[in-house]
């Protein structure tokens, strides 16, 4: 990070106390181009961003965007930020379980960036539709 660099990054916490950093090193919120009113530094908004989510599901995120070093002359304003609510990212392959889902007219669909590898969803407790009987979904697409 550029001395005078400010960086928002993404963290997560089990219980509130005790953190960790997903990319320590990487701006969650990426800084704007040189000239822009965010180029050298991003600072988080307190807020709750489900609280913001709109009609849409997307999740407005506020930050306050600085166009100079921390430590020197700089001009700040408020941004605003949106994201995919409800989205799940990983860096390698894992597995994430919801809480019982009710499914209407026997079909559930899910938006999946699935890159080359895609993703695979199955149902717990079902054999036919479980993990291993399912094929991946590939690419960003909703199925």
């Amino acid at each position: 990070v550029p001395m005078g660099q400010v960086n928002s990054v993404l963290g997560w916490s089990p219980d509130g106390r005790r953190w960790k950093w997903i990319r320590p090193n990487d701006s969650f919120l990426p800084l704007g181009k040189a000239g822009d009113f965010d180029a050298c530094g991003i600072f988080g908004a307190k807020q709750d961003p489900l609280r913001t989510a709109t009609a849409n599901d997307t999740l407005r995120i506020y930050y306050v965007g600085c166009n100079g070093p921390f430590f020197g002359s700089r001009g700040c304003a408020i941004g605003m930020a949106s994201m995919q609510r409800d989205g799940f990212a990983g860096f390698r392959g894992g597995r994430v379980t919801t809480a019982p889902i009710r499914v209407s007219q026997g079909v559930l669909k899910v938006s999946v960036d699935g890159g080359s590898s895609g993703v695979r969803v199955g149902v717990v407790g079902s054999k036919n539709l479980s993990i291993a009987n399912c094929d991946p979904i590939k690419g960003t697409v909703t199925d």
